[in-house]
């Protein structure tokens, strides 16, 4: 049975937190073949250096530098770089519980109980930094507890997205054949979700704690809402561009989901009232009228600032 996996670290700015981030994966149970990959983005505070110190005893250990391009780009570069049978994604300042790959490889592997088929890519849940011990010695288990299959996952990753990038764990031949994150979108996660989910295989989710999340970092693109909204709606947006036959299918929950989330956010936040394009783009979704270009346009809905990809980003594995 294929049994490797590909850690893919995505780091920039982390030394604080490297200590912990490289003993949570030193900590990994389970017997499985391990690769670690870091890419760090541009970072300027020694992170790389520090990585190779700390991590020198990691088997099979790179550390990948580039230019800081965003994390849909260097999750990306991790990706070309893997060998692994499966993929493990992990931002640069999150801690892996010591049973979190083993519990994903058996949610994938069991695919639910009583099926006899298992499932590409398990999704778990976090926990708050300030809980560690409690969460580490409360949820140690060798069991993952699943609480729901989707054979067809597109339509919950357009309503709610369920993948923080260190909480899944999916085949590498599913994340390849889905072409990555999608580079014209600065952050990752949202856009590697959907584009998995769109290949039409079964995701799993379990209820046990994963790894242990830093709520507040200073700097951390998990803060900045705006940011993250722009590229919710953005990534839905480049997957109908990338896939029209499924707008036929899907459009209408998607369109119904980001124009109201652009409409909602722009009454707050930027002023706009009911003879605005962000309103008026909402009216067309409940008259199912809405197309793809609305959905695009309605990134303009959120503002400045947001961050984009650089225009020379190499192209997805």
């Amino acid at each position: 049975m294929a049994n490797r996996v590909s850690f893919i670290v995505t780091v920039y700015n982390k030394a604080e937190f490297l200590p912990q981030v490289i003993e949570g994966l030193r900590r990994q149970q389970g017997d499985f073949d391990r690769e670690f990959i870091f890419v760090d983005d541009g970072s300027t505070d020694g992170s790389p250096e520090l990585i190779r110190r700390l991590g020198g005893d990691l088997p099979n250990l790179a550390v990948i530098e580039q230019p800081n391009g965003g994390p849909a780009r260097a999750m990306n570069v991790g990706l070309r770089a893997a060998a692994g049978d499966w993929i493990k994604g992990l931002d640069g300042d999150d801690i892996l519980l010591p049973n979190a790959t083993q519990l994903l490889l058996r949610a994938c592997r069991q695919g639910g109980r009583g099926l006899a088929y298992g499932a590409p890519v398990a999704v778990g849940a976090l926990a708050p930094y300030d809980r560690m011990l409690e969460a580490v010695e409360g949820w140690r288990t060798d069991e993952p507890r699943i609480v729901a299959r989707f054979d067809d996952h597109l339509p919950h990753s357009l309503q709610q997205s369920r993948m923080n990038p260190s909480c899944w764990l999916a085949a590498r031949d599913l994340v390849t054949a889905a072409g990555g994150a999608d580079e014209r979108v600065f952050i990752q996660d949202y856009s590697l979700e959907l584009r998995m989910a769109a290949q039409g295989r079964p995701f799993v989710q379990l209820a046990n704690p994963i790894f242990l999340w830093r709520q507040e970092t200073e700097g951390r693109v998990s803060g900045n809402k705006r940011q993250i909204l722009h590229d919710c709606n953005l990534a839905v947006a480049y997957l109908f561009i990338d896939r029209p036959d499924l707008f036929a299918r899907y459009g209408r929950l998607a369109a119904l989901r980001t124009l109201g989330r652009a409409w909602h956010w722009s009454r707050r936040h930027e002023g706009c009232g009911v003879v605005s394009g962000a309103f008026l783009r909402r009216a067309k979704a409940y008259l199912r009228l809405a197309s793809v270009a609305d959905i695009e346009a309605s990134c303009a809905d959120f503002g400045e600032p947001v961050r984009r990809p650089p225009l020379n980003a190499p192209a997805a594995p």
